[in-house]
């Protein structure tokens, strides 16, 4: 029969100084004309994967509708399964997605969220082209090919932040 090989990656689960030095890097991109508007567009979607534990995919398709900014919720629509779910995010994730709009889509409420200047959406690829230059300018080391980190390893890390600030309040 047909044999199936499950890769055994192991996660890198970014300790704070690497996510601090990842958000810097971000945060100084500079334009190259490749993604025009990256500098401004790149660090909020990072902002989004470490502060909601989203997939890559889900995040490049949040639209502007599905951002409850009273409420704090972001609608993710089919998700893995084709499921729906409801995302609770913090004040400054919000607050930085509602910057960006106001910056890239003005006077819009609708739409992508995370469009390139000629207005088309960002791809995986492209985010991972950009992750991995970040990665090397923050001093984070890369594998290589299938080695990571992997801009998946956001959502790992976001889960064992998440568990480490419940293990620390004392909830059990």
């Amino acid at each position: 029969g047909v044999r199936y090989y499950r890769s055994f990656y192991v996660p890198h689960i970014f300790t704070l100084d690497e996510l601090r030095r990842l958000i810097a890097a971000c945060d100084s991109m500079t334009y190259s004309h490749a993604w025009l508007n990256a500098p401004v567009v790149f660090p909020v979607i990072l902002r989004v994967l470490i502060g909601s534990g989203t997939r890559i995919g889900e995040t490049l398709s949040m639209r502007m509708e599905h951002v409850d900014s009273e409420r704090g919720i972001i609608t993710i629509l089919n998700g893995k399964g084709g499921k729906d779910r409801l995302i609770g995010v913090s004040e400054d994730v919000i607050h930085s997605i509602q910057e960006l709009s106001k910056r890239i889509h003005p006077g819009e409420d609708s739409g992508l969220i995370f469009t390139m200047a000629d207005g088309n959406p960002y791809t995986r690829d492209c985010c991972y082209r950009i992750f991995r230059k970040q990665l090397w300018r923050a001093g984070i080391p890369h594998g290589g090919k299938d080695k990571g980190p992997r801009l998946h390893d956001l959502r790992h890390t976001y889960a064992t932040l998440s568990l480490r600030q419940l293990v620390n309040s004392g909830e059990h």
